[in-house]
């Protein structure tokens, strides 16, 4: 029984240790994500042997890479880059230094830093609550949410898919009444339609934003108003 309980016991540290599973880790700020850009894994080779820590800051280290072995990287940082690598006992996410790997591209690294700088502007308008021209679908729900409609336009330069919304302004009214020979007014409201939100995309992404608003009825109360249409081009 004993003999066969070790036996366990080994096999199941064997099987722990050759499962290194990939660790959730929070993104950081000045890193470059890869996958948030390429479609493809971007795979570059070791230029001498490296350790590969757990820690931004190189504490924890794994194991070490060899000279010319080939990693997947996930994120490039200023000093570090976080990469996943086959280690002696599986596969493993890590930092390693940026200056022990190869380099991309000039090109490709300007091309990171535009899609980033991109990415940023689209993340403070939503933040913002904005529609602005190059963001996506998913972007435009989670500002405006679920449109009320959806279309198909040609154009000059093909068709076009276009959201609409339809915009909403609360205006109270009045319901006169007597109650015990006492005459008083009930102040109530409701919403009434008083312009609309129209977003054209191009393939996935925005490429023109209007936005009306049109003068409720002016005998309402609440009165009426009217802004120029905003329109992004």
């Amino acid at each position: 029984m004993r003999a066969k309980l070790r036996r366990f016991s080994w096999a199941f540290l064997l099987l722990a240790a050759i499962a290194v599973p990939a660790v959730e880790r929070p993104r950081q700020e000045d890193v470059i994500y890869v996958e948030d850009y390429l479609a493809a894994p971007l795979s570059l080779r070791t230029l001498r042997a490296t350790p590969l820590a757990f820690s931004r800051n190189g504490s924890g280290v794994m194991d070490w890479l060899v000279e010319k072995q080939k990693v997947t990287v996930l994120g490039l940082g200023p000093e570090r880059h976080l990469v996943r690598a086959v280690i002696s006992n599986g596969k493993a996410e890590g930092w390693v230094l940026a200056n022990d790997l190869e380099r991309p591209s000039p090109e490709m690294l300007a091309d990171f830093e535009k899609k980033r700088k991109e990415a940023e502007r689209i993340r403070q308008a939503i933040a913002r609550g904005e529609i602005v021209i190059g963001m996506t679908q998913e972007a435009v729900l989670k500002v405006l949410g679920k449109p009320g409609a959806k279309s198909s336009v040609r154009e000059i330069g093909g068709e076009f898919e276009q959201w609409s919304w339809t915009a909403y302004k609360t205006i109270p009214y009045y319901v006169p009444a007597t109650i015990n020979g006492t005459n008083v007014v009930s102040t109530l409201y409701r919403k009434v339609p008083v312009g609309m939100k129209i977003v054209t995309f191009q393939g996935d992404q925005v490429i023109r934003f209007e936005q009306t608003e049109e003068p409720i009825n002016p005998n309402a109360p609440g009165g009426g108003f009217a802004v120029p249409p905003i329109i992004l081009q």
